[in-house]
């Protein structure tokens, strides 16, 4: 909905805090105002959603001072219960929120069903609350150096430092996930936690009101179990519906993302039926590879016409040092050009919203690597049954040494995606870093198993394949809703996921095994939901996500590097680049995104300036 800033200095002067927020106007194109009174700044951006009013505005004042960015759609049910004959001056979830936070502070946080990132700023207990939904839908990063506290919806708004080491890891782990970001001062707020800052002391308390795994019930798991699948199959329908239709609240005009995959799918055909005036988006590529004959067959089959892009090698490169500077990191999916093209096309349609299909596999076990290993476990243990992993528990528990490793190869990596780790190259002599970053995903993985365990699941099947699944909540999960904020904002469109919405969070976690992959099928329970509303063609075909020929796009591009940001990191000329990356498209990809963000937050160059070729 919005962009947020807020900064607790006696350095930092009103005029460059008012820079930092409007760093992030684009997230708010609506109204910028702030408050400030030394050393408290808070500033708001606003996408005016619900309640298009300026009385909706933010920040929200009395004694208390409110800048929020997200939505509450069970606000008109938090007010009836406990603000009882209150009258309000708006009709917007802000002021409820404002409201009962004033009442009851962060012991109301367990009961907000949305998406959120706000700062609440009590002027007589001169506390700063901030706090970030459980799935962490909405960004929120701060920085707390020598009492200076800071804190924003994107870290280009932050005064940030570069670390050099954790841009090295890149290189061979691919990608920046849960707090690993290539900068030294910066945190991130975890999901479903709160931070609460003390003004006087300087002081920052951080604190959980609601994790994900917190939602385990071992008594709601086993009567799942003896409920018939018909039930909860319907279970899963009648909570979707009711989540689409909260997901469709607003006063500006709303859309779908439809990618002619099962899960857009299903949201823009349940949400078509609920809001008949939706409208229908997909980001296709010219040549060969995409989904637009799954989403036309969509479109045919709701009667709904839908708009198109098709993205070019051209098009492809011309916004990419503008996106990276809009991610604050190295671009991790290649789509993430098309996701912008398509945005802007419905920025120009004035579209306000868009509901996307985020969090369907991660809940019900939908990618390929879930059903790879539980196939193996249903034969071995973990250890044994993959290679890779194998390797590492013999080689890599004692020390991170390059010796003993000759024998990894490439594939390796490639074949090992249940955590996200992604492909890893061996060239640069970082393999022991990447393989030291596998580890730190694993342990999470690790604490799922110690937790599901304690509810005595009937076989440890079910527990490692739950496990399996629920790990990808913080890993890869955590990529792709920052693409997906990232990129909507950038065009000042919210995206919305139905998926992560509370009860079907609840649903999800605590549903059997079989009801997600059944015989190799992935998504089984949300596939039987999907036959009610879809074309069995669309929902019975490989997955394909969200694909893009980048590999082609690359080409013969290597004028980037001459003279770059790469080449002063490592040492290597721009020719010894290119001899490494030659024959691999994906550590090229790789190496231009490293390329770009290198440029824009090392260097300071701006993204008009950077040209891809």
């Amino acid at each position: 909905m919005c962009g947020i800033y807020g900064c607790v200095s006696l350095t930092i002067g009103e005029s460059d805090l008012a820079v930092n927020l409007h760093k992030l106007d684009h997230r708010g194109p609506d109204n910028q105002d702030y408050y400030y009174s030394r050393p408290i700044f808070l500033g708001h951006t606003r996408l005016s959603i619900i309640d298009l009013d300026s009385s909706a505005n933010q920040p929200y004042c009395d004694d208390c001072v409110l800048i929020f960015n997200g939505e509450i759609y069970n606000y008109l049910e938090l007010a009836k219960k406990h603000l009882g004959q209150t009258k309000f001056k708006t009709h917007s979830d802000t002021e409820i929120l404002f409201e009962v936070l004033k009442k009851a502070g962060s012991k109301i946080l367990p009961e907000l069903n949305g998406m959120f990132a706000f700062a609440f700023y009590n002027k007589k207990k001169k506390t700063i609350l901030l706090a970030r939904d459980s799935s962490g839908i909405k960004p929120l990063y701060y920085r707390l150096c020598e009492g200076e506290f800071e804190f924003a919806s994107e870290i280009k708004s932050l005064k940030f430092a570069v670390d050099s080491n954790k841009i090295k890891d890149f290189l061979s782990t691919g990608s920046f996930q849960y707090s690993y970001l290539p900068y030294s001062n910066i945190e991130i707020l975890s999901g479903g936690h709160y931070a609460e800052f003390f003004i006087d002391s300087k002081t920052l308390k951080i604190e959980k009101f609601n994790k994900l795994e917190d939602q385990i019930n071992s008594n709601v798991y086993f009567a799942a179990r003896n409920t018939g699948f018909k039930a909860k199959t319907n279970e899963l329908d009648n909570l979707l519906q009711k989540s689409i239709e909260m997901h469709l609240v607003g006063d500006a005009k709303l859309g779908a993302l439809c990618s002619g995959g099962v899960d857009s799918s299903l949201i823009s055909a349940m949400a078509s039926y609920i809001k008949p005036d939706i409208s229908l988006y997909h980001a296709g590529v010219e040549g060969s590879g995409g989904e637009e004959d799954f989403a036309e067959k969509v479109s045919k089959h709701l009667k709904k016409d839908i708009f198109y892009i098709k993205v070019s090698e051209e098009t492809y490169w011309k916004e990419f040092a503008y996106l990276t500077y809009i991610s604050d990191l190295p671009i991790y999916h290649p789509n993430d050009v098309s996701l912008h093209y398509i945005a802007k096309k419905a920025f120009q349609n004035k579209v306000k919203v868009l509901l996307s299909g985020e969090g369907a596999d991660e809940l019900f076990g939908g990618y390929i690597w879930h059903q790879n290993l539980l196939n193996r476990k249903k034969k071995y243990d973990f250890f044994d049954s993959h290679p890779f992993l194998k390797k590492i528990s013999k080689r890599l528990c004692s020390t991170f040494s390059l010796n003993g490793l000759h024998d990894f190869d490439s594939q390796d990596y490639i074949n090992f995606m249940p955590t996200g780790l992604g492909y890893a190259d061996l060239n640069l002599g970082l393999i022991a870093k990447s393989c030291s970053f596998s580890m730190m995903e694993f342990e999470v993985f690790k604490k799922w198993q110690e937790h599901l365990s304690l509810y005595k699941f009937e076989t440890d099947y079910n527990s490692f394949g739950l496990s399996l699944i629920f790990n990808n909540l913080y890993g890869h999960l955590g990529s792709i809703l920052h693409r997906t904020d990232r990129i909507l904002m950038a065009n000042s469109i919210e995206g919305r996921v139905p998926f992560l919405e509370n009860d079907i969070i609840k649903f999800a976690v605590n549903l059997p095994l079989e009801h997600k992959i059944n015989r190799s099928e992935g998504k089984f329970i949300l596939k039987k939901v999907a036959e009610r509303y879809l074309p069995k063609e669309v929902i019975y075909r490989p997955k394909m996500g969200f694909p893009v020929p980048w590999a082609n796009y690359i080409g013969k591009i290597k004028k980037i590097f001459e003279n770059g940001f790469l080449s002063e990191l490592t040492g290597f000329t721009c020719d010894n680049l290119f001899a490494i990356y030659r024959n691999d498209p994906y550590l090229k990809f790789r190496f231009i995104a490293l390329e770009v963000w290198g440029r824009l937050f090392v260097r300071g160059e701006s993204y008009k300036d950077i040209c891809v070729e």
